[in-house]
């Protein structure tokens, strides 16, 4: 940012980031780790839970039309 080099060194520290990308994100992700896992694991139970509602639509459309 503007001036921030005219700050005194301690206060130039807390301002200007000097750890990549990258890593700050393996970091952050190691530290939530548990909280990503679970939603990954949620939305995975969502897409399933849709699959076999789906699948059981499949079925019972096949059904009525079997019985025409």
């Amino acid at each position: 940012g503007y001036d921030v080099r005219q700050k005194p060194e301690i206060d130039q520290q807390e301002t200007i980031h000097t750890k990549g990308c990258v890593a700050q994100f393996e970091k952050w992700l190691q530290d939530n780790l548990t909280i990503v896992a679970g939603v990954f694991i949620g939305i995975a139970l969502l897409q399933i839970f849709g699959i076999c509602l789906a699948q059981n639509l499949v079925s019972d459309i096949e059904a009525v039309r079997a019985s025409w």
